[in-house]
């Protein structure tokens, strides 16, 4: 038993180094192949849309990669270990069928866990090709995601909301979309439709938006717009809305502009100007002082009002400049031009803004602005100037 023992640790301590070179020689072409899985999975997840869909895909990656790793390891070593044993076992056979016995049933043993070690390697890389090929799935999809996105806000910049709407629904075709993604289309359509003056069924989308996420705050601001603009308007229901933007957004500066606007049309002027002044506090934006400088020439505070005019003039005209084509730069400008007894410049600027954007929520939202200013408006321009100027946004 003794001698048996010495020639098999010898001879294992032969078989050691070419049982190394070998598991040297099997790494190095797992860990290329790794390598190239790798590449291929980081190139693919560059383009899934959240980070904790790509954490959770690469994380299945990579206990799949170390099964396959350690599997490899282990095979390499029952691999040197079982041809050692097959020494022993030559050896036993010489010296006495006792010793031969225990190293056939040892031998058995081992080779049964190989086969089971080989079977978990293949499974780790039959894992490996089904993530992959989940994530070239996903991949294939967003790719069309944010074409058609691409495509739909495209057409809503350029007015043709039936179009943008189209392109959009067609998103929702494709099947085990992720729920905020189906939301965020929701919102999308409820917002083409509100641009092309159909409030109802914005209505419909922005609550199907909110069914797939509730805390798109989006979906509530453009559901608070809805029930402002809509044929049997509801301004609570709209400030509830708003309300709820805030719950989960509280520095949304559309919002405090809007709410300014629905306390404006409540005539709680008090209410109005806190909301406008929480927005100029976000961001001083030309849209925020133009709101400001009409209430407070509302409340015949005339300083105030010239100083909020004066910015909102500055910076509408500074980013007409700067050529952005954006409509209510120009509809600022046009208002500010007729306070400033500059009617025909005004009257261009407003045909200019509508050359850009012709729906129906912003005509409508143009007239309420001169609404809320007309007695001023009247008295400066007269009845028959302001009434071709609200005909021009009906």
């Amino acid at each position: 038993m003794k001698r048996t023992f010495l020639l098999s640790l010898i001879l294992i301590f032969f078989l050691i180094p070419n049982s190394g070179i070998s598991q040297e020689r099997t790494n190095k072409k797992d860990i290329d192949q790794i390598k190239k899985l790798e590449s291929k999975i980081d190139s693919l997840l560059v383009i899934t849309y959240t980070s904790s869909n790509k954490n959770e895909i690469y994380g299945l990656y990579k206990e799949a990669q170390n099964n396959i790793v350690l599997a490899n390891r282990i095979i390499d070593y029952s691999a040197m270990l079982f041809g050692a044993i097959t020494v022993m076992f030559i050896i036993a056979a010489i010296l006495g069928t006792t010793e031969f016995s225990r190293i056939r049933k040892m031998r058995r043993r081992i080779n049964k866990e190989l086969k089971i070690i080989q079977s978990r390697r293949k499974s780790g890389e039959q894992s490996i090709r089904t993530i992959t090929e989940q994530i070239e799935i996903i991949s294939r999809h967003i790719i069309t995601i944010i074409l058609r996105l691409s495509e739909g806000n495209d057409f809503y910049d350029r007015g043709y909301y039936h179009a943008a709407i189209d392109s959009y629904k067609s998103i929702l075709d494709i099947k085990n979309l992720h729920n905020s993604i189906i939301s965020n289309i929701y919102f999308l359509i409820g917002r083409a439709n509100s641009a092309n003056g159909k409030f109802e069924e914005a209505e419909l989308a922005f609550n199907y938006a909110l069914k797939h996420n509730p805390n798109n705050f989006e979906a509530y601001h453009g559901l608070g717009n809805s029930y402002r603009n809509k044929i049997i308007i509801d301004l609570d229901k709209a400030l509830e809305n708003f309300e709820e933007v805030l719950k989960i957004n509280p520095d949304h500066l559309g919002t405090y502009n809007l709410m300014g606007l629905v306390y404006r049309e409540k005539n709680d002027f008090s209410k109005s100007l806190l909301c406008f002044e929480k927005a100029w506090s976000i961001n001083k934006s030309a849209y925020t002082a133009f709101y400001l400088s009409l209430l407070y020439l509302k409340q015949n505070e005339k300083k105030k009002s010239e100083i909020f005019l004066k910015k909102s003039f500055e910076m509408a005209n500074d980013g007409i400049k700067k050529g952005l084509k954006l409509h209510w730069l120009n509809h600022i400008i046009g208002v500010i031009n007729i306070l400033n007894d500059k009617f025909e410049e005004g009257i261009n600027s407003f045909k200019v803004g509508l050359s850009y954007n012709k729906s129906q929520m912003v005509k409508n939202a143009m007239i309420g602005h001169l609404e809320f200013i007309s007695d001023i408006l009247i008295k400066k321009i007269g009845k028959r100037k302001y009434d071709s100027i609200i005909k021009l946004f009906q």
